[in-house]
């Protein structure tokens, strides 16, 4: 939660995390953080609000030093528009 508010009010975390690993926010997460932000519901509400929502994980490397245990091995080409 920490770490949520503090990107959405912009605050610049720096180099504090190298990976950061966390749920792709809807519209269910977005109420819930509001609601913590205006105070309205605590930390551990919030949280717990959060773990009943299936949600799908997505992976922040923040830092260049995170992205050096990153290994291009191949891809799979879908299809779709060339150039563009």
């Amino acid at each position: 939660m920490d770490f949520i508010t503090a990107n959405r009010r912009g605050k610049d975390i720096g180099d504090e995390y190298d990976i950061v690993i966390g749920p792709v926010a809807d519209d269910n997460v977005y109420s819930t953080v509001k609601l913590f932000e205006t105070g309205i519901l605590n930390k551990e509400e919030a949280i717990r609000r959060l773990k009943v929502v299936e949600l799908f994980d997505q992976i922040l490397f923040h830092t260049n030093q995170a992205l050096e245990f990153c290994l291009f091995s191949n891809y799979k080409d879908l299809g779709g528009e060339k150039d563009g």
